[in-house]
């Protein structure tokens, strides 16, 4: 079966190919938020500041944590799989300090899909657990000295997955169940000249007017694929993390900073079109049935012998002939 970065590249053959893509010529929207408007970088760092580090930061114990979850699932279409999968099996996972969040985002999208014992197997091979990973400083211990990745930003998907894939293999393996899709030719690395257009007709069709219609196309897109079971990653504004519902005014986030940040691990993105224009790609996968779930959480119980040892003595009979 095909993994993520096969998909991925995949999708870099077919954009080759004559008509692959669509947009030609069409003008760029106004957003601050992508790489094509040039704001300047401490504006940008600013914007991306505000965004992520809200300074919503918690400790709240299970019982309030869970409550606020639900708060705050009641103002999103959030589909009926997906909550009770993040509430019994997914593990919040904490970067810390490091930059890490495409990794993080790759283990949440993992979870999500039912991927967790397959995931755990591949950390212990690798000296963790997931269960750690809601440890900041487990987290930069997997990413920085048991994996040997570099703290290093990234914008796309693309060089981060091709780096696991030679240096972490066992994990890209069990992505086969996480699909891949591209918005811009940018996520696919290299421009190449034979390119007519950077926009993917599988999403805007072949007789686009503007920009703003194909931005309008994805956010569609990606309402659908929330709407159908789906959960999607991607990075915007300089952060990967997994989305997981949607609003009129935006989409809801897993973050990946843990449970005790902003809505106990939750983080709300009050952005629509402006989001839609600046994406580059994204990594899908479907939320099993909640008897799946069941059924994940059953096969990673380990039953035990257990041998009893009565305390009391054996009376002692005598028999007489």
């Amino acid at each position: 079966m095909s993994t993520l970065v096969d998909k991925m590249e995949d999708a870099k053959r077919q954009a080759e190919q004559p008509g692959g893509t669509t947009g030609e010529g069409l003008r760029l929207a106004q957003n601050k938020y992508s790489p094509h408007m040039d704001i300047g970088h401490r504006k940008r760092e600013k914007n991306s500041q505000k965004m992520w580090w809200n300074d919503i930061w918690r400790k709240g114990n299970k019982k309030k944590n869970k409550a606020l979850r639900s708060k705050t699932y009641a103002e999103y279409k959030v589909h009926d799989n997906v909550k009770p999968m993040v509430e019994n099996n997914y593990v919040f996972v904490n970067q810390g300090k490091t930059g890490g969040c495409f990794l993080a985002s790759v283990l949440s999208i993992l979870q999500l899909g039912g991927k967790s014992q397959e995931l755990d197997t591949v950390l212990q091979n690798h000296n963790n657990a997931l269960s750690k990973m809601k440890s900041g400083r487990s987290f930069e211990k997997l990413f920085l000295k048991d994996l040997n990745l570099e703290d290093d930003g990234y914008g796309t998907y693309w060089q981060p997955l091709q780096l696991l894939k030679k240096d972490v293999p066992d994990l890209i393996t069990i992505t086969t169940s996480v699909d891949f899709m591209w918005f811009r030719y940018k996520a696919l690395g290299r421009a190449n000249r034979r390119i007519k257009g950077s926009y993917n007709p599988a999403i805007g069709g072949t007789d686009l007017k503007s920009t703003e219609e194909y931005n309008e196309k994805i956010l569609a897109y990606l309402r659908k694929l929330l709407d159908d079971g789906y959960v999607f990653a991607t990075p915007f504004n300089g952060h990967f993390i997994a989305y997981i519902g949607y609003n009129d005014n935006g989409f809801l986030a897993l973050g990946s900073y843990g449970e005790n940040a902003d809505k106990a691990g939750l983080h709300e993105v009050n952005e629509t079109f402006d989001f839609a224009d600046a994406l580059a790609s994204c990594i899908i996968t479907k939320v099993p049935e909640p008897v799946e779930q069941l059924v994940e959480q059953m096969e990673k119980i380990e039953i035990k012998p257990v041998i009893r040892r009565s305390g009391r003595r054996r009376k002692k009979t005598n028999y007489k002939l």
